[in-house]
C-alpha cells in the first residue's frame, strides 16, 4: 500500500513512506476486514481527508470471467471500497483497461465480473477517454493513459502488473513511481511482493485479518531473519517451511535403480 500527498497538498503527507498490505480475508465478510485494516494501519484520519478528492479505483478486470472463478477483483471488495470512500465524501471513479481476452470488452467484462454493478454508478469505460502523457523511461517517451487516472488525486490499484511480461511490468512500475513523484497518493494492492519491495518504503503485512508485521524492510528483515519481502511474509505467517522438504529425488532414485540393474 503506497501512500503519498495529493497534488493539492491537502492529504496527510507520509514523507515518501509507503505501506504494503497482504490481506487474507473471507469474501463473505470483506467490509469488516476492510474496516479492521483501516484501523490497524491507522488510516482512518487519512481516509477522512479524502473529502472532495477525486479517487480512481482500478480493480483487476483481467477478462470476461465470473466472480466465482476468482480471476478478477471480488465485486464485494469493490463495493466495500466504493462505499467507504463515498462515506467520507470522495468523488469515486472505478475502471480498468481489460487485458488477456478483455481488450475492447470493458463493458462486457464489467457486467460478467459483477464489478460494474458493485461500483454502484461509479464505473466508467476508461478506454473511451484517454490522453497521451510524456513519460521518462528507457522503454518509451509517452504513454496513453485514462484521463480519469491522470486527473485523479488518489489512485487505488489492485494487481496493476498482473499477467504482464517483464518489460511491460517495468513500464507500469515506472508509471506508478512517476505518479507518486508528482505528489499523488497511491494505494497499491498486490500478491507480487517482489514488485512491492521494489517500489515501497514501509510495509504492513496482514494475514488472516491480523497485522503480523510492520515497518520498513530493514525492520522486517531483523524481525524475521529473512531477506526478501515474500520470505519475510511467509516467516511471519508461520508458513515458511518448504512444501517439498523430504520429498524423494525421483530422478536420482530412477538412475540408481537402473545402475543396479
Amino acid at each position: 500500500m503506497s501512500e503519498g500527498q495529493s497534488a493539492g497538498g491537502h492529504l496527510k503527507k507520509f514523507e515518501g513512506e509507503a505501506r504494503v498490505t497482504a490481506l487474507d480475508a473471507d469474501y463473505e465478510h470483506l467490509e469488516p476486514a476492510l474496516d479492521r485494516m483501516i484501523k490497524d494501519l491507522d488510516l482512518d484520519s487519512w481516509l477522512h481527508e479524502l473529502k472532495g478528492k477525486r479517487v480512481f479505483v482500478k480493480p483487476n478486470m483481467l477478462g470476461v470471467f465470473e466472480p466465482e472463478r476468482h480471476v478478477t477483483t471480488s465485486p464485494a471488495l469493490v463495493r466495500a471500497v466504493v462505499r467507504r470512500l463515498r462515506e467520507v465524501g470522495a468523488e469515486v471513479t472505478v475502471g480498468d483497461n481489460c487485458g488477456v481476452g478483455g481488450y475492447g470488452l470493458n463493458q462486457r467484462v464489467a457486467k460478467r465480473t459483477g464489478i460494474g454493478e458493485a461500483s454502484e454508478g461509479a464505473y466508467v469505460n476508461v478506454a473511451k477517454d484517454t490522453i497521451q502523457v510524456p513519460f521518462k523511461s528507457r522503454f518509451l517517451e509517452q504513454m496513453v493513459v485514462s484521463r480519469a487516472m491522470v486527473e485523479a488525486d488518489v489512485l487505488i490499484m489492485d494487481e496493476p502488473t498482473l499477467g504482464l511480461d517483464v518489460l511491460t511490468n517495468r513500464v507500469v512500475l515506472d508509471f506508478i513511481r512517476a505518479e507518486g513523484a508528482r505528489g499523488k497518493a497511491i494505494i497499491l494492492s498486490t500478491h507480487y511482493l517482489d514488485d512491492a519491495e521494489a517500489i515501497c518504503d514501509e510495509f504492513g503485512l496482514i494475514h488472516n485479518g491480523k497485522l503480523v508485521g510492520t515497518g520498513d524492510l530493514a525492520a522486517l528483515r531483523a524481525q524475521s531473519g529473512r531477506s526478501r519481502l515474500s520470505e519475510v511474509f511467509l516467516k511471519l505467517c508461520g508458513e515458511d517451511e518448504h512444501v517439498l522438504t523430504g520429498a524423494p529425488e525421483i530422478g536420482r532414485s530412477t538412475s540408481t535403480q537402473e545402475a543396479g540393474e
